[in-house]
């Protein structure tokens, strides 16, 4: 019996034509290991982010994928809550916990479904494949959780996570219907796509035109020839022919083409450099596509345009503006880039990001991050498990001394080691621009008499504006006294104080006394009858600096 005439089975799917196969499951039982998630980062955003070679794609992607398997994801639940007799709320927690090491099926995929060529026709993408009874999570929240938190390591975002301005997030249901109906496509026998083609033409009609009109409001005509190519190949093997749209889909099919997608085309044909960096978005899918064919991948969208008379010149990587190509996740898009109050430990790790692309040794890291701006460099080291590790950055800056410890910005010494001996193999060449200001030269510091007592006190700088307060230090305890509100924030050894009305500038710097005591854990601080207001603020402030 042929593939195409055979049941499916989404184990054997995730089998068939893996890079990289973890496999913890002794034996496959679909009414057991019903939980299958996937997902995906595009090639061009890796490309954007340094990894423009298939080795080093396939590289950072297993690198991930054995931290998501073989890392615990801890997190807490509510599990009880009541109203006191003093009319209080209380809320209780409990901790909770998975890990994919155990009964789990994983793989990370570089090519197409039943296809023998790399990175053909879709991206670089995982499979996961469990126990339905570990705890991930409505709608899978506490895995993607995960996933997102060792993305960050890399400065990737996956698609789940990924910020989108254009209208693609409001046709998520219609991506649904057409998702279904190019799997219902995929998994039909032979025997039923012929019994479809001929007896149910209209129900594939409506289907294709659905599919159609989603490219169409979207632009994602990735997704729409993926699906389109899938069901061409079928008819020309079956030698079936169907007309949709004045064409025969054995032969050819008809792309929509919506503006964006037609500027982008002629900018392109008339290598105007200017124009394509105004059309250079993550929301651009033909611009995604021209960035890997300008980097000899495999180009979806431009095989198929250039089968209809459309023109490719090339145009060299170095001179696309790739930065807009970036993934940006959801959780930090609310955090403006020129937050000052909140920019500074970002500022480092995006630095570091950006001299790990092309740095082959920790010599060359360090004269990156001179020329950036960064002196008196050095590594804070730890004995970990009897080993010698790398925790964090000291250097000094603007006569100043810092020390940014890597768990504070999602990095760690396997991710540097790991970047340094990558662009080593791949003797990988420094095309920076130093004329251009690095992350850190872009800080706005605070200098006011009150952040040099914050600075006497706590022997480290704060990149909030404490000008506002007056600040004084009896003993242990540390106050702040608003002045020109009646709010009052008090640092005790064991507690904070604070008065309840409190501004989000003062969220702030609460959030960054807690983090400075190592009270990260939201769900382990005791607000004890704080309001609802305050306790959102604070938490939304630590979220936002444990995110960074």
């Amino acid at each position: 019996m042929s593939k195409n005439e055979s049941s499916y089975r989404v184990d054997l799917h995730i089998l068939d034509h893996a890079e990289t196969i973890y496999n913890s499951i002794d034996e496959y039982n679909p009414l057991k290991h019903k939980a299958h998630f996937k997902c995906s980062i595009d090639t061009s955003q890796l490309i954007a982010n340094g990894f423009n070679s298939k080795d080093k794609i396939n590289n950072v992607m297993k690198l991930m994928l054995d931290e998501i398997i073989n890392t615990k994801y801890t997190f807490r639940v509510k599990t009880r809550e009541y109203i006191d007799k003093d009319g209080n709320k209380k809320e209780y927690f409990s901790n909770k916990s998975f890990e994919l090491s155990s009964d789990t099926l994983a793989a990370y995929h570089n090519r197409a479904f039943n296809s023998d060529i790399d990175f053909d026709n879709i991206e670089p993408h995982f499979h996961l494949l469990f126990n339905s009874t570990k705890h991930t999570g409505l709608n899978y929240y506490h895995l993607k959780k995960h996933l997102s938190n060792i993305a960050s390591k890399y400065n990737l975002v996956f698609h789940f996570d990924e910020e989108k301005d254009r209208s693609v997030n409001k046709f998520q249901g219609l991506m649904e219907k057409c998702s279904r109906f190019s799997w219902f496509t995929q998994k039909m026998t032979d025997k039923q796509v012929i019994n479809y083609v001929n007896s149910k033409g209209d129900d594939l009609t409506k289907n294709l035109e659905l599919l159609y009109d989603y490219a169409t409001a979207t632009g994602n005509l990735q997704f729409y020839i993926k699906a389109m190519n899938n069901i061409k190949k079928r008819l020309d093997r079956l030698n079936l022919n169907f007309e949709f749209r004045g064409n025969n889909i054995k032969d050819i099919y008809p792309i929509p083409i919506d503006e964006i997608t037609n500027e982008t085309l002629i900018a392109i044909a008339n290598k105007d450099k200017v124009k394509l960096k105004e059309l250079m978005t993550r929301d651009n899918f033909l611009a995604r596509d021209y960035i890997k064919y300008t980097n000899g991948f495999q180009s979806t969208i431009i095989e198929e345009l250039k089968q209809r008379d459309y023109i490719f010149p090339l145009i060299s990587s170095n001179d696309l503006i790739l930065d807009n190509m970036k993934g940006k996740s959801k959780s930090s898009s609310n955090v403006k880039s020129d937050d000052k109050y909140l920019s500074f430990n970002n500022a480092v790790k995006n630095d570091i990001l950006e001299a790990l692309k092309y740095a082959k040794n920790e010599i060359e890291l360090k004269d990156i991050l001179s020329n950036f701006g960064y002196k008196d460099l050095g590594f804070r080291n730890q004995n970990i498990q009897g080993k010698r590790k790398k925790t964090g950055l000291k250097f000094s800056y603007e006569d100043k001394s810092y020390t940014v410890y890597f768990n504070q910005i999602g990095l760690d010494d396997s991710t540097i080691l790991f970047h340094l001996q990558n662009n080593s193999k791949a003797n990988i060449e420094n095309s920076l621009d130093y004329s251009k200001k690095s992350n850190i030269q872009s800080l706005k510091f605070f200098n006011s008499f009150q952040n040099k007592i914050y600075k006497d006190i706590y022997n480290l700088e704060s990149d909030i504006d404490l000008s506002r307060y007056l600040i004084t230090k009896d003993n242990d305890n540390v106050v702040f006294k608003s002045k020109d509100k009646s709010i009052e924030i008090e640092d005790k050894v064991e507690e904070i104080l604070s008065t309840d009305n409190i501004s989000d500038e003062d969220a702030k710097l609460i959030a960054q006394l807690l983090n400075q005591k190592g009270w990260k854990d939201i769900n382990k601080i005791n607000f004890n009858d704080s309001s609802e207001e305050f306790i959102k603020k604070v938490k939304n402030e630590l979220e936002k600096d444990n995110s960074q």
